[in-house]
This record gives structure tokens, C-alpha cells and sequence, in this order.
């Protein structure tokens, strides 16, 4: 179930204000939802993934968060959590301004 990794409830901390909706951060390999597809065309934009067209966190979504965890020296655990989202969102926002 999306926002809830690992089988527990995120704390409050755990989401993020993304236009007029609020919602979980914590994803990892089984999780869908459209929040899932928003993850999907991120990590697409910011070269980590492919043309990926599903709602479902597969083994192959975590690899690419590995990876942009990795480049960008996060905890590497392949989980879309609030360190990795505020990174991407300003990552795809420093692109948007050149």
C-alpha cells in the first residue's frame, strides 16, 4: 500500500505538499498509484529511468532510486522517501531554470 513502507504508517513528516494535495512519500517495490507514475516520470526527467508507463513500484523503479540515491549520496535503501523526493524536486526544478 503506497505511504505505508515497510507495513508501517509514516509519521506526519512523511509528506509533502505538492500542489493542492498532500500525500505519502514512502514507496518501495510493490507499492502503485498515480502517486507511483508522478515518481516514474521524475526519475525519467532526471535520467534514471526509462519510458516506464505503470502505476506499480517494480524491483526496476527501485534500481533507478538506488541509483539517484547514489548520485546524490543519500541513504541507498531503494525507497522513495522525503530525503529523495526533496532532492528530486529540486533537482527538477534547477533543470526547469536553465
Amino acid at each position: 500500500m503506497p505511504g505505508t513502507c515497510c507495513g508501517a504508517t509514516p509519521p506526519d513528516e512523511s509528506t509533502v505538499d505538492v500542489g493542492l494535495a498532500t500525500w505519502p512519500i514512502l514507496f518501495e517495490a510493490g507499492d502503485r498509484g498515480p502517486q507511483v507514475q508522478v515518481i516514474r516520470g521524475a526519475l525519467q526527467a532526471l535520467g534514471f529511468g526509462d519510458s516506464w508507463v505503470s502505476d506499480t513500484y517494480t524491483d526496476k523503479v527501485a534500481g533507478a532510486v538506488v541509483a539517484i540515491q547514489k548520485a546524490n549520496e543519500i541513504r541507498v535503501d531503494g525507497i522513495w522517501g522525503p530525503e529523495i523526493h526533496s532532492t528530486a524536486q529540486a533537482r527538477l526544478a534547477s533543470a526547469l531554470q536553465r
